[in-house]
């Protein structure tokens, strides 16, 4: 075979890769790695695994861009990637990172979408005619005239996935491409990869810690630690593997159930999807009830009913002003009572992170009013807000600005001039509390945005607030450690903080928090607790939402309220 022939049939192939970022440690270590054409393959494991630097190294972005210290050989679409240049590489070979800001380069959607087509000098008439087809496919029409800066995370996602999916390369590197995005969005993104590997033999490599779309979708699936590639296998071989909990990735919830079942109920194989799932169990007696508090009732009861709600939002709205004015909040009353733990959920673009921002005094509403503490927002200092209501946004590059992780998570209480052993006690607390010791030193820019998300919570939580209002505070986390992020805030929770947490993580939703709001377009569409929220899938659509695969099987064989965890479909069988 000829390195054409070779090139053709293998776009992606690696040979004894090792690599170290400049002054760290080696991140990836002897890998070797053959992809074929056509193949959509995923790639799994905790943070800090080299996830992320592997497709650096596809791409090019390593060493070209991330310098190091790279040995073995990189191929990628027939170039060796450390002889081709970065421009060489990207005409056959496209990356959507992580963080889709740091590839989003033009003022307006309609200019990004045509940017790389225009350097690639692709002709207007066809640059129009991909650039309206991908927009409609992923549902962005809308956001054509729209500024970058004033999207949503979700909707850059969409935008950046969009851009590259225009080009239309040979591989396609993607980052955690569906982190930001709602159920339906991440449905979209799936769709593509098998219209793209299906129909244009493109070659997919997705870094995702969505398993359960991963299972239904992906070729072959990588499970990485440590830099190293520890297996490769296709999707029902590899989540019966056992090596998976050893490293703290979770199969997927329908998996999870085969495995307690197995022993009960003589099915063939242990299903891997939900429409298996369906025609496995079928037809096996089960019975269910949900308890009532999580049923009836619109309300959490909250801990302290004598006092006053930590939140109350009155008559709500919020306008943006021209040229590109539209209306993102419309008629919002909500109230928060102390002891909460309530999720705020919704599409891509429903008013989320706008609502969060109003609560705490950075964005100004068009109409009505936010009473925290029975008070005017508009009347209380940021600096007397900030001890009250701590916000962590959904970017954390856009809330980290010092230089070691140490400096971060004291520089609020710095800023509110509390003593310097009360700095020091506080700051060690939180630094343990959230696993961060062995960064103290780091700069919060060299860390992996998991990472980086875990060092902004630290910060808030140090000024220990009485309402935390986290937004996305699991992007870039595997489900395990999503899970032990929650497990902190439930645990803060209990302790007597009140907790606000935009997400679009459903099985988090339905393990940790006691009610959900519910966003579409701008409005309150429900609210109550998770048992509630998930039995109402028309309400569910209309948000871009779907429940917990172990709540659609509940839903799907009849059982209603839906069981909302595993441990609850287990006993609906017993």
């Amino acid at each position: 075979m000829t390195t054409n022939e070779y090139a053709r049939d293998y776009p992606v192939v690696l040979e004894n890769v090792s690599f170290s970022y400049r002054g760290s440690s080696t991140v990836l270590r002897d890998v070797n790695l053959k992809i074929p054409r056509g193949e959509f393959f995923g790639i799994v494991g905790p943070t800090g695994a080299g996830k992320t630097t592997l497709l650096y190294a596809i791409s090019g972005v390593v060493p070209h861009y991330y310098s190091g210290l790279l040995s073995g050989r990189v191929v990628t679409c027939g170039l060796d990637t450390s002889r081709h240049t970065l421009n060489e590489i990207s005409r056959k070979a496209n990356l959507v990172m992580q963080d889709p800001e740091s590839q989003l380069f033009n003022l307006h959607v309609t200019e990004e979408l045509r940017w790389g087509l225009e350097n690639l000098g692709v002709s207007n008439n066809e640059i129009d005619e991909r650039t309206n087809q991908v927009a409609k496919f992923m549902r962005i029409d809308n956001l054509k005239d729209r500024l970058t800066f004033n999207l949503s995370g979700g909707e850059k996602q969409k935008v950046a996935i969009a851009s590259v999916y225009a080009l239309e390369p040979e591989v396609i590197l993607l980052d955690e491409p569906t982190s930001e995005l709602d159920s339906q969005g991440s449905d979209l993104v799936f769709e593509a990869i098998r219209k793209l590997t299906s129909r244009k033999g493109t070659t997919v490599i997705m870094v995702e810690h969505k398993v359960e779309q991963l299972a239904e979708f992906a070729d072959r699936i990588a499970l990485m630690n440590d830099g190293k590639i520890l297996t490769i296998s296709e999707p029902r071989e590899f989540f019966l593997n056992g090596a998976l909990h050893e490293v703290g990735i979770d199969p997927p919830q329908i998996v999870e159930l085969g495995h307690r079942l197995k022993s009960r109920f003589p099915v063939s194989r242990i299903p891997l999807t939900l429409a298996e799932a369906v025609q496995a169990y079928g037809g096996f007696p089960r019975s269910y009830s949900g308890s009532d508090n999580h049923v009836h009732g619109k309300r959490a009861k909250a801990k302290d009913s004598n006092s006053k709600p930590i939140i109350e939002v009155v008559d709500l709205e919020l306008t943006y002003p021209p040229p590109h004015e539209h209306t993102a909040l419309k008629d919002i009353n909500l109230t928060i009572d102390r002891g909460e733990f309530t999720a705020l959920i919704g599409h891509n673009g429903s008013g989320k992170t706008t609502l969060a921002r109003c609560i705490v005094g950075l964005l100004k509403p068009t109409r009505g009013r936010i009473y925290v503490n029975g008070v005017d927002n508009r009347n209380i200092p940021l600096s007397r807000m900030a001890q009250t209501v701590g916000f962590v946004f959904q970017n954390p590059n856009h809330q980290i600005f010092n230089d070691t992780v140490w400096s971060e998570i004291t520089c609020g209480l710095k800023n509110l001039k509390k003593p310097r052993d009360y700095v020091k006690q506080r700051g060690e607390e939180v630094l343990k509390l959230m696993g961060l010791e062995r960064y103290r030193d780091v700069h919060p820019f060299r860390l992996g945005e998991g990472i980086k998300q875990r060092v902004a919570v630290a910060s808030i939580l140090a000024m220990n607030p009485e309402l935390l209002i986290v937004d996305e505070p699991t992007t870039g986390h595997s489900p395990r450690e999503s899970m032990m992020v929650c497990q902190l805030l439930q645990s803060l929770n209990k302790e007597g903080m009140t907790i606000l947490m935009v997400t679009h993580s459903m099985p988090l939703v339905a393990q940790y928090a006691t009610r959900v709001v519910v966003l579409a377009d701008g409005k309150i569409v429900d609210d109550g607790p998770p048992r509630h929220i998930f039995n109402n899938t028309k309400v569910l659509d209309v948000a871009g939402m779907h429940p917990p695969q172990i709540s659609r099987l509940g839903l799907l064989l009849d059982l209603r309220p839906p069981p909302l965890t595993v441990d609850e479909m287990e006993k609906a069988f017993l």
